[in-house]
């Protein structure tokens, strides 16, 4: 695979130097067959018995955030497709650098062998949470659910049909509570399961056994997330515990895996067509096609523009993300911006690519993460920064006594979906913050020991 990847990307480095598309249609096919070859061999080695992953789940987000455009963009009226170059050139632009940078992320992710993976196509861990590490993480978690609710959360549920306000007024302070809630959520997973999983007999025992504040924050979280049509915050809790329920409880086999994707995904299109209370869909009488992939369109749109963009007038140079790199430490941004001025800054690529073509105030189009970063940093970028992200979950599922890797982890596998439609910088705020709340329940709770092993079971 490490070989694969690296002749892939070499060979498409080059091509990408060309000025003209070399193959023509048979580009898109022969791009997307290699895509798929690389990715069911990666899988097959490394994660066979584990197809709930991080791997799988970000292979097709980022096959239909990157390589959709010359299947949907026909389907698309003059308003749907105005963010989309139509040139044959650009189509192959955007493939040429999106493949260049999942050659890199393989390629990081096939670098470094596991010398202690005794279990192949396996996830495991051994690491020992205590009792106080499960209630704090529980109470962490409580305590950001009711400060999201304070500051005005339980207007979730109408943030879709509150046309009446523009979107940071229907946000207000509880969006930030909302995300801190998340990641204490995720954490609570992660430590609840791995301590009551390996002594469970049963799922009825297990359910048994998860505290009560579990299920309030369950119930107070995850539920309103559905019920709202967020439905990609709601997914960066739902695909950590069915990956941590695989991981500590049992097994699940890839045909359910597949099955389990296809169920989801279909669930999440029919509320994404009612969430504004219009049952006949945002499409009306658009193709069938159409409506299952409408929610990547505008990450399709997003690297045709910013590749395009870039291509002429040039990069950002990362002024872009100097200001998000600062929320990855808390608080550090504002203290910066006290002194120093937003328009020193290059704007970050989703606020650029939104308003070329609305008021960002009614909402966004939201960016893609290759598109990103070509803007940011041009085609070594794309490079670098994609290697990185293959190198840490490399490293992330390989440190097997780390309770940070595990949870790190569990947290870059709840954003799988959705890091292909999103800046670079989003996602390691995550992780940053995942970090800062494990070390503080871990010193509250003096929780340092390591004996318990959680791995795929039967």
């Amino acid at each position: 695979m490490k070989i694969f990847s690296l002749v892939c990307l070499i060979i498409y480095i080059a091509i990408n130097s060309l000025t003209t598309n070399p193959l023509g249609d048979k580009f898109i096919l022969a791009t997307g067959i290699l895509f798929l070859i690389m990715n069911i061999c990666y899988l097959y080695k490394y994660r066979r018995n584990q197809l709930i992953c991080f791997e799988f789940l970000f292979a097709i987000a980022f096959f239909l955030c990157s390589f959709l455009t010359p299947y949907i963009y026909s389907l698309l009226d003059n308003y749907q497709g105005r963010t989309f170059v139509a040139t044959d050139y650009n189509t192959f632009r955007v493939y040429c650098i999106a493949f260049i940078g999942y050659c890199a992320y393989m390629f990081g992710l096939c670098c470094i062998k596991d010398g202690n993976q005794n279990r192949p196509g396996t996830i495991w861990y051994q690491y020992f949470f205590n009792n106080a590490t499960c209630k704090y993480s529980n109470i962490l978690c409580f305590i950001f659910v009711v400060l999201f609710y304070l500051t005005g959360g339980s207007r979730l549920i109408t943030l879709y049909s509150d046309v009446a306000s523009d979107l940071n007024q229907r946000y207000g302070a509880w969006g930030e509570y909302m995300t801190y809630a998340m990641y204490a959520y995720t954490l609570s997973i992660v430590i609840n399961f791995s301590k009551i999983g390996p002594y469970t007999a049963s799922l009825i025992s297990f359910f048994k056994n998860l505290p009560f504040f579990f299920y309030i924050n369950s119930l107070l979280l995850v539920v309103p997330l559905l019920i709202s049509g967020l439905r990609s915050n709601a997914l960066q809790l739902l695909i950590p515990l069915i990956m941590m329920y695989g991981i500590t409880i049992k097994r699940i086999s890839s045909i359910k895996v597949i099955a389990l994707i296809l169920a989801g995904y279909i669930f999440m299109v029919f509320i994404g067509l009612i969430r504004s209370g219009d049952t006949g869909g945002d499409l009306g009488q658009d193709s069938l096609f159409l409506t299952f992939v409408y929610d990547f369109v505008s990450a399709n749109g997003a690297n045709s523009f910013l590749i395009d963009y870039t291509d002429k007038y040039g990069i950002a140079g990362g002024s872009n993300m100097i200001l998000q790199t600062l929320s990855i430490i808390p608080f550090f941004q504002s203290i910066i911006l006290s002194f120093v001025s937003k328009d020193n800054f290059a704007p970050k690529s989703s606020k650029f690519f939104t308003e070329s073509f609305m008021d960002s105030t009614q909402g966004g189009l939201g960016t893609a993460l290759i598109g990103d970063i070509y803007y940011s940093f041009g085609i070594v970028g794309v490079i670098i920064l994609m290697f990185l992200i293959g190198l840490l979950v490399n490293k992330l599922s390989r440190a097997h006594n780390s309770p940070y890797a595990i949870a790190l982890l569990i947290m870059f596998s709840g954003n799988a979906l959705f890091a292909p439609r999103v800046e670079y910088c989003y996602i390691l705020r995550s992780l940053s913050y995942t970090i800062i709340f494990l070390y503080i329940i871990l010193s509250v709770s003096h929780n340092r020991s390591a004996s318990n092993e959680c791995s795929l079971r039967n």
